[in-house]
């Protein structure tokens, strides 16, 4: 009878973080939305606000001097970036690998705006904490994803098949 117990236990445990891998796709999803290109002026307001209000100085630099002058460019990657974020989330695709992605671009995000008044940045922590919850677990894709379907099919011994097996899905 326990063991039955602690076999359900898992199974809500995988439901619940792929909850959060699906809520995680769909906020990037949204967030991705006012990133317009090609001026990416909303995202070049949230810069010069991290850069007018640094949570540490350092960063401020780092955004003055490097993120500022090169908006175009750093628009596309963050947008890029955040698309794929939310389609391989979604769909739970080499998730725990996009989990760690999630992760540094929330902090990434965290470290611009957290500083900046009325800003709430404990959700840039929240979304750190919750990716990471999700990259801890193996079971984030393999339920209701496609790493749950993908994985017993790779039985390639390449680097990239053991890397996708042992530290991606």
């Amino acid at each position: 009878m326990a063991a039955s117990a602690h076999a359900g236990d898992h199974r809500w445990e995988g439901r619940a973080l792929a909850g959060v891998r699906i809520l995680l796709g769909l906020l990037w999803l949204q967030n991705s939305g006012w990133k317009v290109p090609p001026a990416f002026r909303a995202l070049g307001r949230s810069v010069d606000r991290g850069i007018d209000d640094p949570i540490l100085p350092s960063f401020g630099w780092l955004l003055d001097a490097v993120v500022e002058p090169n908006l175009r460019l750093v628009g596309w990657v963050v947008l890029v970036t955040e698309l794929a974020l939310a389609v391989f989330l979604l769909v739970g695709l080499a998730t725990r690998l996009w989990a760690l992605v999630g992760a540094a671009v929330s902090l990434g995000v965290g470290l611009t705006v957290a500083g900046v008044p009325n800003e709430w940045g404990w959700s840039y922590w929240l979304m750190v904490a919750a990716h990471v919850a999700v990259a801890a677990s193996p079971a984030a894709g393999r339920v209701a994803g496609l790493d749950g379907l993908v994985r017993p099919a790779v039985r390639d011994t390449s680097a990239l098949g053991r890397f996708y097996l042992e530290k991606a899905s």
